[in-house]
Protein backbone atom coordinates (compact mmCIF):
# COMPACT_ATOMS: atom_id res chain seq x y z
CA UNK A 1 0.00 0.00 0.00
CA UNK A 2 1.31 3.32 -1.23
CA UNK A 3 0.82 6.36 0.89
CA UNK A 4 -2.33 8.35 0.16
CA UNK A 5 -2.17 12.28 -0.33
CA UNK A 6 -2.15 14.08 2.62
CA UNK A 7 -0.50 11.30 4.72
CA UNK A 8 2.66 11.86 6.55
CA UNK A 9 5.71 9.99 5.68
CA UNK A 10 6.31 7.09 8.77
CA UNK A 11 9.39 5.28 8.53
CA UNK A 12 9.83 2.76 6.26
CA UNK A 13 7.86 4.99 3.66
CA UNK A 14 10.53 6.34 0.41
CA UNK A 15 13.95 6.86 0.04
CA UNK A 16 16.18 8.61 2.22
CA UNK A 17 18.61 11.68 1.19
CA UNK A 18 20.08 14.44 3.21
CA UNK A 19 17.17 16.81 4.30
CA UNK A 20 17.68 20.11 2.98
CA UNK A 21 15.59 21.80 5.35
CA UNK A 22 18.01 20.38 8.24
CA UNK A 23 21.31 21.63 7.15
CA UNK A 24 23.61 23.01 9.79
CA UNK A 25 26.48 25.25 8.34
CA UNK A 26 28.98 27.65 9.75
CA UNK A 27 32.12 29.03 7.67
CA UNK A 28 32.79 31.51 4.88
CA UNK A 29 29.97 29.96 2.87
CA UNK A 30 27.15 28.00 3.29
CA UNK A 31 27.23 23.93 2.66
CA UNK A 32 25.07 23.17 -0.24
CA UNK A 33 23.78 19.67 -1.93
CA UNK A 34 23.87 18.47 -5.68
CA UNK A 35 20.18 17.74 -7.07
CA UNK A 36 20.21 14.33 -5.55
CA UNK A 37 20.54 15.62 -1.92
CA UNK A 38 23.15 13.16 -1.34
CA UNK A 39 26.24 15.22 -2.07
CA UNK A 40 27.08 17.73 0.02
CA UNK A 41 29.83 20.17 -0.50
CA UNK A 42 31.47 21.94 2.47
CA UNK A 43 33.74 24.32 1.87
CA UNK A 44 36.66 25.20 3.21
CA UNK A 45 36.68 26.71 6.73
CA UNK A 46 33.81 25.73 7.44
CA UNK A 47 32.02 23.44 9.91
CA UNK A 48 28.53 21.32 8.96
CA UNK A 49 25.97 19.06 10.17
CA UNK A 50 23.75 16.71 7.48
CA UNK A 51 21.17 14.63 8.75
CA UNK A 52 18.95 12.27 6.81
CA UNK A 53 15.03 12.55 5.94
CA UNK A 54 13.78 8.78 6.98
CA UNK A 55 13.69 7.29 10.60
CA UNK A 56 13.86 3.78 11.33
CA UNK A 57 12.75 2.73 14.65
CA UNK A 58 13.20 -1.12 14.51
CA UNK A 59 14.88 -3.56 12.64
CA UNK A 60 18.05 -4.43 11.08
CA UNK A 61 19.56 -1.14 8.99
CA UNK A 62 22.83 -0.34 6.44
CA UNK A 63 24.07 3.06 5.14
CA UNK A 64 27.28 4.10 3.91
CA UNK A 65 28.70 7.83 3.72
CA UNK A 66 31.63 8.08 1.20
CA UNK A 67 33.79 11.31 2.15
CA UNK A 68 36.16 12.76 0.16
CA UNK A 69 38.73 15.97 0.89
CA UNK A 70 41.19 18.18 0.05
CA UNK A 71 44.46 18.46 2.02
CA UNK A 72 44.20 19.94 5.66
CA UNK A 73 39.98 18.58 5.82
CA UNK A 74 39.03 18.04 9.95
CA UNK A 75 36.71 16.31 11.45
CA UNK A 76 34.69 13.29 9.97
CA UNK A 77 31.80 11.80 11.92
CA UNK A 78 29.00 9.32 11.04
CA UNK A 79 26.07 7.58 13.21
CA UNK A 80 22.69 8.46 14.67
CA UNK A 81 20.41 10.60 15.98
CA UNK A 82 17.13 10.44 17.28
CA UNK A 83 16.45 14.01 16.46
CA UNK A 84 15.65 15.66 13.57
CA UNK A 85 18.01 18.35 13.47
CA UNK A 86 21.81 18.98 12.48
CA UNK A 87 23.80 20.37 15.55
CA UNK A 88 27.76 20.37 15.12
CA UNK A 89 29.16 19.02 18.19
CA UNK A 90 25.92 17.63 19.62
CA UNK A 91 25.87 14.46 17.98
CA UNK A 92 26.39 11.97 20.00
CA UNK A 93 26.17 13.95 23.53
CA UNK A 94 22.95 13.44 25.47
CA UNK A 95 19.96 13.50 23.60
CA UNK A 96 21.39 13.35 20.71
CA UNK A 97 22.12 9.57 19.41
CA UNK A 98 25.52 8.41 18.74
CA UNK A 99 28.50 9.15 16.56
CA UNK A 100 32.09 7.46 15.79
CA UNK A 101 34.92 9.99 16.22
CA UNK A 102 37.10 10.71 13.92
CA UNK A 103 40.34 11.84 15.41
CA UNK A 104 40.18 9.58 18.54
CA UNK A 105 38.32 6.45 17.26
CA UNK A 106 36.11 6.60 19.86
CA UNK A 107 32.41 6.32 20.25
CA UNK A 108 30.51 8.70 21.78
CA UNK A 109 27.16 7.67 22.93
CA UNK A 110 24.33 9.19 24.34
CA UNK A 111 24.96 8.14 28.03
CA UNK A 112 28.54 7.60 27.79
CA UNK A 113 29.68 10.74 25.89
CA UNK A 114 33.67 9.86 25.01
CA UNK A 115 34.30 6.91 27.31
CA UNK A 116 34.46 3.76 24.19
CA UNK A 117 37.13 3.03 22.58
CA UNK A 118 36.46 1.74 19.21
CA UNK A 119 38.99 0.98 16.94
CA UNK A 120 41.05 3.75 15.24
CA UNK A 121 41.06 7.42 14.19
CA UNK A 122 39.19 7.41 10.96
CA UNK A 123 40.41 9.06 7.31
CA UNK A 124 39.24 11.75 5.90
CA UNK A 125 38.32 10.14 2.25
CA UNK A 126 37.23 6.94 3.26
CA UNK A 127 34.21 4.95 2.89
CA UNK A 128 32.25 5.17 6.60
CA UNK A 129 29.76 2.37 7.16
CA UNK A 130 27.32 1.63 10.29
CA UNK A 131 25.10 -1.40 10.70
CA UNK A 132 22.64 -0.90 13.53
CA UNK A 133 20.06 -3.47 14.94
CA UNK A 134 17.52 -1.20 16.25
CA UNK A 135 15.03 -4.55 18.05
CA UNK A 136 17.80 -4.99 20.13
CA UNK A 137 19.77 -1.97 20.31
CA UNK A 138 23.20 -2.75 18.81
CA UNK A 139 25.05 -0.71 16.49
CA UNK A 140 29.14 -1.66 14.57
CA UNK A 141 30.53 0.95 12.51
CA UNK A 142 33.32 0.45 9.57
CA UNK A 143 35.79 2.44 8.31
CA UNK A 144 36.71 1.18 4.41
CA UNK A 145 34.91 -2.49 5.24
CA UNK A 146 36.78 -3.16 8.15
CA UNK A 147 34.37 -4.15 11.00
CA UNK A 148 34.69 -3.68 14.81
CA UNK A 149 32.81 -7.09 15.58
CA UNK A 150 30.73 -8.56 13.51
CA UNK A 151 27.02 -7.24 12.49
CA UNK A 152 24.30 -9.34 13.65
CA UNK A 153 27.06 -12.49 15.10
CA UNK A 154 29.61 -10.44 17.93
CA UNK A 155 30.37 -7.15 19.20
CA UNK A 156 28.34 -4.41 18.78
CA UNK A 157 28.06 -1.41 21.28
CA UNK A 158 24.98 -0.64 23.08
CA UNK A 159 22.58 2.01 22.23
CA UNK A 160 19.42 3.56 23.61
CA UNK A 161 15.80 2.29 22.19
CA UNK A 162 14.71 4.61 20.04
CA UNK A 163 14.05 5.80 16.54
CA UNK A 164 16.87 7.02 14.99
CA UNK A 165 17.97 8.96 11.67
CA UNK A 166 21.58 8.76 10.12
CA UNK A 167 23.91 11.74 10.25
CA UNK A 168 27.04 12.96 9.43
CA UNK A 169 29.00 15.63 10.75
CA UNK A 170 32.93 17.43 10.05
CA UNK A 171 34.90 19.93 9.76
CA UNK A 172 36.44 21.30 6.45
CA UNK A 173 39.89 22.40 6.40
CA UNK A 174 40.07 23.27 1.84
CA UNK A 175 36.89 21.62 1.64
CA UNK A 176 34.79 18.58 2.34
CA UNK A 177 32.59 16.09 0.30
CA UNK A 178 30.35 13.83 2.40
CA UNK A 179 27.90 11.64 0.21
CA UNK A 180 25.40 9.80 1.68
CA UNK A 181 24.72 6.20 0.45
CA UNK A 182 21.47 4.56 1.55
CA UNK A 183 20.21 2.26 -1.59
CA UNK A 184 21.69 -1.35 -2.53
CA UNK A 185 22.43 0.49 -5.92
CA UNK A 186 24.61 2.90 -4.09
CA UNK A 187 26.47 0.66 -1.47
CA UNK A 188 30.19 0.41 -1.74
CA UNK A 189 30.60 -2.63 -0.01
CA UNK A 190 27.47 -5.10 0.16
CA UNK A 191 25.45 -4.94 3.51
CA UNK A 192 26.06 -7.70 6.46
CA UNK A 193 24.15 -10.21 6.03
CA UNK A 194 20.61 -9.88 7.51
CA UNK A 195 21.01 -5.88 7.31
CA UNK A 196 18.31 -4.02 4.98
CA UNK A 197 19.47 -0.53 2.89
CA UNK A 198 18.41 2.37 5.15
CA UNK A 199 16.30 3.93 2.33
CA UNK A 200 15.04 2.73 -1.30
Amino acid sequence: MLPFPGMPFFQGWGPCTWNPSRIYSVGPSPTTLDATKLIATVPGGAQAALIGTLPRGAGKYYFEVETTGAAGAGNNNVGLSPRMEASFNQFGTSGYGVIMDAYTGRLHDDDTFGNISYGTSLNISAILSVAVDLTNSLIWMAQDGVWVGSPGVSGGESILAGRYYPVWQGTAGSGLIPRGRFKTADFYHAAPSGFLPWGH
